[in-house]
């Protein structure tokens, strides 16, 4: 019986396909490039990637992204990306339906009603070209 072979035991095989990892841009700056490619932070012992580093060397995106994003992490939510100013077309449907299914309690509104106002909601929801509305929404009052 012969021994295993040991001589290639713990030596890296090395695939990667990345560039080179970049140094970071400064002693005080708070991310570090983790290996997956990534500007990366460690936030309440989970990481949290904050752009490649292929496409950002210097890391000034992603330092911005880390900036803007800092309390929600702290906070334990997740990074908002690509926020869009607005009110979402999913909430306002909710709000509406919401409205309307108390007056379908009430005996206000039929059910069939609340059917089709459910449906249409879905609708829009579901098919709208714009995920947010970028106006300022008022309650009105009358006078």
């Amino acid at each position: 019986m012969t021994p295993p072979d040991l001589s290639r035991v713990g030596s890296a095989v090395t695939n990667s396909t990345l560039p080179e990892r970049p140094a970071k841009p400064g002693e005080d700056f708070p991310l570090f490039p983790h290996g997956n490619g990534r500007w990366a932070k460690k936030v309440k012992g989970k990481f949290e990637y904050f752009g490649k580093w292929a496409d950002d060397p210097e890391g000034d995106a992603a330092l911005k992204l880390w900036v803007d994003n800092k309390d929600r992490l702290m906070a334990g939510r997740s990074i908002r990306r690509g926020a869009v100013e607005g009110t979402a077309v999913k909430f306002l449907c909710d709000h509406f339906l919401t409205s309307k299914k108390h007056l379908r309690t009430n005996g206000e509104l039929s059910p069939r009603t609340f059917a089709d106002y459910y449906a249409s909601c879905r609708f829009i929801a579901k098919e709208s070209a714009m995920p947010r509305l970028s106006v300022n929404w008022t309650r009105r009052t009358s006078a």
